[in-house]
């Protein structure tokens, strides 16, 4: 894994660019500490640097002046500087107050003499650490510098350890949250900021279980709490908390959490001990398992269900084709009219209309260009005039991209045309303003110089410029800014740069005029553009007499500023105060003269244990070296006690003869607050140690300078074996070409200076498992905003991962199953919304999948609202099934189906939807059709054949009981034979009965109208009667095979009873939806008065069955039949087909 801000160098070694700092805790060099000696006297000089280089461990830099001195600092590295106070161009005051206002906190000792007690004052004001007494010699002086280094250094050491733990704290991806022994909270990070919505600012030392309310809405002993008490009995009380030696675990649902969706989290805790192994505190992470909970539900609930059922043009181009150096066609874009005015249809009719249009003035020069391109030799783009076909001259822009073949032979080039007339014009108006530009320039009463910005040298100057500086300006003209700007290069930028800091749109330099007199001056300097450069255009203002008011009121406002510091003079001679200024009187809350002739040591508390000793420094101090500086207990008027930090030194007073002068800091906030911080890092260390989560933290070289537990547990790499080195990523990362791709990756974000966020890798632990760790990192910066160390934190989410991918195979494995299902099934939300359905539902619907989802379902059929009502009832009753529905294509076709539904529940047992399937059973629903088709026939048959025989034996009966009583043999053998006809018509229609013993067997099919009425021409003898059949071939009629008996009684009928027929015609025509079968002859038709007696069962001149059964036949199949012919012209029937019953095959 490898952090943001690093770089890949020495094969797999992660470093970082090299970081300067002017005071850091990394000192290049242990062994030996850096010290600028700044000395203006040679005398204190020499003395100073003679007690510095007595001691091995000091390498002295020496200079004469603060200015010199900035120049060194600037590039080189010092633990320290020592500066006399009185030196030309820059004192020791103004040389400190530089290096402060620019940032830099390297120690700093101001060497005085007698009489400079207000400058102590204020170099203690702007950051000095130390002052020396030149007077009293330097015997001590290595001392006291190696006691000043050491004291920032520690103090540096401590903030940025401090700072470094806090933020890892604060950026562990765990909420979490410690208390004290007392249960007042000490630590609350932004994960748990995130997590509850309460801000550090509102729980931080608070007590009394204030935790608890955001996740139990009362105050109450929590997880922290056990491990604070570590009672094991209550701990082993509940099964759902766990203990891994002083660690205790559990897991628990928040309902409230997330806004009422509720979290679930696993929460460990466990307690925080001192240096002297005492508990102190404890602490408790909470994780958010929210999302591996829903993966484990989604995965059961995955199972679970599928158990259950078994995606203009603005500029003109141009091709010419070339042969042998010759143009010999010209391909114009569409464009062309836009930009030319003429279409290229034009051009191509006046191959040289594009050289007539060009300007008079730029014709030649633009055919001398595309001669050369025509040579083959590259060229540059062209820039002329054309006349537009309006009139109007417009610039072009002509730019040329040669083709050649293999052979390096032009064979053509393509050219693309820009109308640039906008930038033309632009251009114009610019050489108009840079000519009034130059008349303000000569003319104007301010100093204006312009400058070429790279040399510096001046390039001009106006009049005004001449006067101030006494030079002409040929002279100017020969000469660089920098002869005229007294400051540096270095203080020039560093001018610049305050500016900028400052938002001022000036800068403040030192210019030297011919006299050789030093001229204060506010330079305004903006870029311009001069005929093609860019040039730096400068006004400048003297400002030297402003600035000498403003000096002197600044000091008198220092003076004044300085006064309101807690400053009292105590006389030596019997240690009593003889003045305090009222910041004094106000910090030990005396009132105003109260303290005047006191003992100084009504100050001072008893109660601090090394009091003598410190008095015994002070005095030795003092008498030595005139000053002394340290922290003192002291005790308010009230006894009070606080820490202050007192500067003394020591001087004559005309008055008082010889004084101590006392400058006093309260720092008590400032002591307590660093109690609190070394109690706080003892629990920070405590805390990374025990995170849960891989933490590292790395310098700025990839070293790696912290490895906790968890680290150690999830690679397996205990800490002694990755502290301090950089290779580790080669045992975690083996792959070589992974961990270029991982490196390549990482150093693209760095480079668009962003951190690395959720940034999972793979790694190989020590005992060669395989690991998913999720990566986060952030940059530890110093009070300057600079990074000096990173924290990388890694999650282990293989689990994560595993739990995913096994969702997914379920996911896949169950998908296949609702594919594979004939029946359309669909799942449908609470709201009756569509949230998945299989290619079976988008086959009957004839929708989409991204078409149905999201949709009300009961829109899917043919009555929605009576739908919606079943569906409603799913959620009272849990199920239905076999509800008869009918769903819509969206051609307009119509499947009857049967609706089945039930409930599904989410991972708390509440309904979350319905699963549904539709059984499509329009062949159950012709069965069912075909089914009662045959009953009626069937008892149609039965009655027929019943009343028809039973009829013909009662004939038999009577004619035989007739024969019998007569003894006439003529009329018994008429007898005789009536009852033999009676005989054969019992044998006709048991015929009947063997011509329909399939009659309701076989099920409705489509038949071919043409070929069943064809058939039946074949069985009637129709002799000189022609017959008609005017029907398409490929007309169906869906129906029982006996239909084709319907045919054979119409022709039948019309033969025996039309008299003067010669013909019969057979036709369709569609009626609406439906379908008209014609049937008409030109015979005498039918009377009126019997068109509705025909169909009648025995209604007729023959049997009376013929006409009969053709209704019967018809009416059962789900047809009918009427006559509907004009008595005189003939019969005409017509057999309606309802929609859906009729088809033409292929259409």
């Amino acid at each position: 894994m490898m952090q943001k801000g690093f770089s890949k160098n020495n094969g797999d070694a992660l470093i970082s660019p090299n970081y300067h700092s002017s005071f850091v805790t990394n000192y290049p060099d242990e062994k030996r500490l850096s010290i600028l000696l700044v000395v203006s006297d040679p005398v204190i000089r020499e003395e100073a640097r003679k007690s510095l280089e007595s001691d091995p461990i000091f390498v002295v830099t020496i200079t004469e002046c603060a200015i010199d001195a900035i120049h060194i600092f600037l590039e080189k590295y010092f633990q320290i500087i020592i500066s006399d106070f009185e030196m030309p161009d820059m004192d020791g005051i103004a040389f400190l107050k530089y290096l402060r206002q620019n940032g830099d906190n390297v120690p700093f000792i101001i060497f005085t003499s007698e009489g400079h007690e207000s400058a102590i004052i204020e170099a203690l004001n702007y950051g000095g650490d130390l002052f020396i007494r030149t007077h009293t010699g330097f015997h001590d002086l290595p001392d006291k510098v190696r006691s000043v280094i050491l004291s920032r250094r520690s103090e540096i050491e401590l903030v940025e350890s401090q700072k470094r733990i806090a933020d890892i704290i604060d950026f562990l991806p765990d909420a979490t949250f410690a208390i004290n022994t007392t249960g007042v909270v000490i630590a609350w990070n932004r994960a748990i900021e995130n997590l509850t919505s309460i801000s550090k600012k509102d729980i931080l030392n608070t007590g009394n279980y204030g935790y608890a309310l955001p996740f139990y809405h009362e105050r109450r002993p929590i997880l922290i709490d056990l491990a604070l008490m570590y009672d094991e009995n209550q701990i082993f009380q509940s099964p759902f908390i766990q203990k891994d030696g002083d660690q205790i675990t559990t897991e628990i649902f928040i309902p409230h959490l997330d806004n009422g969706i509720g979290k679930y989290l696993w929460v460990i805790a466990s307690p925080l001990y001192d240096s002297n192994g005492n508990i102190s505190g404890a602490i408790e992470s909470i994780r958010d398992i929210t999302f591996r909970k829903q993966v484990e539900d989604a995965l059961r609930d995955s199972e679970n269900r599928f158990r259950r059922i078994c995606e203009g043009l603005t500029d003109y181009q141009y091709t010419v084709r070339v042969e042998k150096g010759v143009a010999v066609s010209t391909t114009h874009g569409l464009a062309s009219v836009v930009l030319t005015g003429y279409s290229a249809e034009e051009f191509d009719r006046d191959p040289y209309l594009w050289i007539r249009m060009v300007h008079d003035t730029d014709r030649e020069r633009v055919i001398q260009h595309f001669n050369e391109v025509l040579s083959g030799k590259p060229v540059k783009e062209i820039e002329y005039r054309i006349r537009r076909k309006d009139g109007q001259i417009h610039w072009m822009r002509d730019t040329s991209i040669l083709q050649y073949d293999t052979g390096g032979i032009l064979r053509s080039y393509d050219g693309v045309i820009k109308d640039i007339s906008d930038r033309k014009e632009v251009e114009q108006a610019l050489r108009e303003s840079e000519e009034r530009f130059h008349s303000m320039f000569e003319r104007h009463d301010s100093v204006m110089l312009l400058i070429e910005p790279e040399t510096g040298m001046i390039v001009d100057a106006n009049l005004s410029a001449e006067r101030f500086y006494g030079k002409s300006r040929r002279e100017l003209c020969s000469m660089p800014i920098s002869d005229i700007n007294t400051l540096s290069p270095e203080e020039i930028a560093a001018e610049r740069i305050k500016a900028v800091q400052e938002k001022r749109n000036f800068v403040s330099f030192e210019h030297r005029i011919s006299n050789g007199e030093i001229r204060i001056v506010e330079v305004y300097s903006s870029p311009i553009d001069m005929e093609g450069k860019k040039i730096l255009f400068s006004i400048i203002h003297d400002v030297t007499e402003r600035r000498q008011a403003e000096e002197a009121l600044r000091i008198h406002a220092e003076i004044e500023r300085n006064m309101s510091e807690a400053v009292c003079l105590i006389r030596a001679s019997d240690e009593k105060i003889v003045y305090c200024n009222k910041s004094f009187e106000g910090m030990f809350g005396y009132k105003s003269g109260e303290l005047i002739e006191k003992d100084v040591c009504i100050t001072y508390a008893s109660e601090d244990q090394n009091a003598q000793m410190k008095a015994e420094d002070l005095m030795s101090s003092l008498k030595n070296t005139g000053t002394w500086n340290g922290e003192v207990l002291s005790i308010k008027k009230d006894r009070t006690l606080f820490w202050c930090y007192a500067n003394i030194l020591s001087f004559e007073h005309p008055r008082y003869g010889r004084v101590w002068l006392s400058m006093y800091q309260d720092i008590d906030t400032r002591k307590k607050t660093d109690e609190y911080i070394r109690h706080l890092t003892e629990f920070q260390k405590s805390v990374i140690t025990n995170a849960l989560v891989w933490l590292i933290v790395l310098d700025l070289k990839g070293n790696i300078l912290l490895w906790n537990k968890a680290a150690e547990e999830i690679s397996g790499y205990m800490a002694d074996e990755v502290i301090g080195k950089n290779d580790i990523w080669k045992e975690l990362y083996p792959d070589k070409e992974y961990r270029r791709e991982i490196t390549e990756t990482i150093s693209q974000i760095i480079g668009n200076k962003k951190y690395l966020e959720n940034f999972e890798t793979i790694i190989q632990s020590k005992k060669g498992y395989t690991k998913v760790i999720s990566w986060n990192t952030k940059g530890i910066s110093d009070k300057k905003g600079r990074v000096f160390e990173y924290i990388a934190i890694g999650v282990d989410v293989t689990d994560r991962h595993e739990a995913e991918e096994a969702l997914k195979e379920s996911d896949r494995y169950h998908r296949g199953l609702i594919e594979a299902s004939i029946d359309p099934f669909e799942t449908i939300s609470s709201d009756g919304k569509i949230t998945d359905i299989n290619i079976a539902t988008e086959k009957i619907t004839g929708y989409a999948r991204e078409d149905l989802i999201g949709s009300d379902f009961a829109d899917c059929f043919t009555e929605p609202e009576k739908a919606r009502t079943e569906y409603l009832k799913v959620f009272e009753q849990g199920q239905i099934h076999n509800y008869p529905l009918e769903i819509r294509n969206r051609n307009g076709k119509v499947t009857p189906v049967l609706f089945n539904a039930s409930l599904y529940y989410d991972k708390d047992g509440n309904p979350h939807g319905i699963f549904a399937s539709s059984r499509d059973i329009t062949e159950q629903k012709k069965g069912e059709e075909a089914r009662r088709e045959a009953i009626q026939k069937l008892r149609l048959l039965t009655s027929l054949t019943r009343h028809d025989i039973f009829n013909q034996l009662s004939v038999i009966e009577i004619l035989l009981e007739m024969a019998l009583q007569s003894s006439d043999p003529d009329k018994i053998q008429t007898l005789l034979s009536q009852a033999q006809e009676a005989r054969g018509q019992i044998e006709a229609t048991i015929g009947f009965t063997r011509e329909y013993e399939n009659f309701g067997i076989v099920s409705s099919t489509w038949q071919r109208i043409y070929r069943l009425i064809k058939s039946a021409t074949v069985e009637i003898a129709h002799g000189k009667v022609t017959v008609f059949i005017q029907i398409p071939e490929n007309l169906e009629v869906y129906a029982d095979p006996i239909i084709r008996k319907v045919f054979s009684p119409l022709m039948d009928n019309a033969i025996r009873h039309g008299e003067k027929i010669s013909n019969i015609r057979f036709f369709c025509t569609e009626k609406g939806d439906s379908l008209l079968i014609i049937c008409e002859d030109d015979g005498v038709g039918i009377p009126f008065k019997e068109k509705i007696l025909i169909f009648d069962h025995g209604y007729g001149k023959h049997t009376g069955i013929g006409l009969f059964l053709v209704w019967e036949i018809l009416s059962i199949t789900g047809l009918s039949i009427r006559e509907t012919g004009v008595p005189g012209k003939g019969a005409r029937f017509e057999i309606l087909v309802p929609a859906g019953k009729f088809r033409r095959e292929g259409l």
